[in-house]
């Protein structure tokens, strides 16, 4: 879908990187599992996420909608889920230990900064208040499974729960994400959506090496 929609070359040479990122992840999660592997993922990765990250931004500075930057701001809510759940495996494999572990609670702090954002806006249609609460009620046991535990075998255990929980909350964000984009209020709603402290600048493997 996206390869039919590049307005600009700024966006024509986003895309082209989000292909090549994927196409490195790709080629990586179609192997063998192994730590080798798992370590080569974990830059692939993050080397994606950034990609799509400035795609996103590539979109938005074409559109210059509401609607798309709220488009946005819920793919980086869902992308914020899912990378929870990736640093909680990576500490289970005992791989990238104490960077994963700040990875996840850095990642939390800006998913819960969002979230308390939209709950508490003055602007939020009911229907997105009632998105909101039920993204609430899926992320609060999601996250007590998340940080219940620092020992790697324990967290081993709890693997299969926190697979199953994240599917759970990143299903009822994406309605809430939904809603937003329909509505188009997600760029007004967060507008200050974390705090200063929080840059997305931490997110990049960078500061793993």
């Amino acid at each position: 879908m996206l390869k039919a929609f590049q307005p600009t070359p700024k966006v024509r040479t986003a895309v082209a990187a989000l292909a090549s990122a994927w196409e490195q992840c790709r080629v990586l999660l179609s192997a063998a599992p192994s730590k080798q592997g798992a370590v080569a993922l974990y830059d692939a990765n993050e080397a994606l996420q950034q990609a799509a990250h400035s795609a996103g931004l590539a979109y938005e500075d074409a559109a210059g909608a509401a609607a798309d930057r709220s488009t946005s701001v819920a793919g980086r809510q869902h992308m914020l889920l899912q990378r929870m759940a990736k640093f909680y495996f990576y500490r289970t494999w005992e791989l990238y230990d104490a960077p994963a572990d700040m990875e996840l609670h850095l990642s939390r702090a800006h998913f819960t900064a969002v979230l308390n954002q939209i709950e508490r806006s003055s602007l939020a249609s009911a229907q997105v208040k009632a998105g909101a609460a039920q993204v609430r009620r899926e992320w609060e046991p999601y996250q007590q499974v998340l940080f219940a535990s620092q020992d790697p075998v324990k967290m081993r255990r709890d693997a299969a729960r926190v697979a199953e929980l994240s599917e759970r909350v990143v299903a009822v964000a994406e309605n809430l994400a939904a809603r937003l984009v329909m509505e188009g209020q997600g760029a007004r709603l967060v507008a200050r959506e974390v705090p200063q402290s929080v840059d997305m600048s931490v997110f990049s493997g960078r500061i793993l090496k």
